[in-house]
């Protein structure tokens, strides 16, 4: 019981941050989104209030960015023009106090991404980016906005001791560029 349990809370907070990625997606490409029940209306009316107070220009929203130098890719959430600094940023419900260490990990390897994929699957460049945040809405219409400071180094070492300890146990592998000599 106590599994299943936890297995529904862990979807359940998935499914809802699915949801307002998508809504704050649709909210800074000028789309009208539809939040349903107190916590989204909560988490949105944060984000509104975010978007009053920093006044972004949004750059990009949900990119595929890619680093084969470091074989990795993934999703980023957004970058926007901040106070006169391009920042790239990755949004958390419900996440509003530090540490921060996983959301400064993951901007960290987005930041550094070589390249990002269209839509129609062509690369190409990121803007220069120039400070990565996290910003934590909660159902309650708070929200917390951290510039954090860039750490691509523990990413780095972190992925290094993933190919270590990973499923293949491997002491270095092809896409590993600690072991060739390759820095940060």
């Amino acid at each position: 019981e106590m599994h299943r349990a936890s297995w529904y809370q862990d979807h359940t907070a998935r499914d809802l941050g699915s949801k307002l990625h998508h809504m704050f997606e649709a909210k800074v490409t000028g789309q009208t989104p539809h939040p349903e029940g107190e916590a989204e209306l909560g988490h949105y009316k944060a984000f509104t209030d975010w978007l009053t107070d920093y006044e972004p220009e949004c750059l990009l929203t949900e990119v595929t960015v890619a680093n084969l130098t470091w074989g990795y890719a993934g999703t980023l959430d957004w970058v926007a023009l901040i106070e006169g600094a391009v920042t790239l940023g990755d949004f958390k419900t419900g996440y509003l106090k530090s540490p921060f260490f996983e959301p400064k990990l993951q901007t960290s390897a987005y930041a550094k991404a070589e390249f990002a994929i269209t839509d129609e699957g062509e690369r190409v460049e990121l803007p220069a980016i120039e400070q990565i945040a996290v910003l934590g809405t909660s159902a309650e219409g708070a929200y917390s906005y951290n510039v954090l400071p860039f750490d691509f180094e523990s990413f780095a070492a972190i992925k290094h001791i993933f190919h270590a300890m990973g499923p293949k146990k491997s002491v270095c592998t092809q896409a590993c560029p600690v072991c060739k000599g390759v820095t940060p």
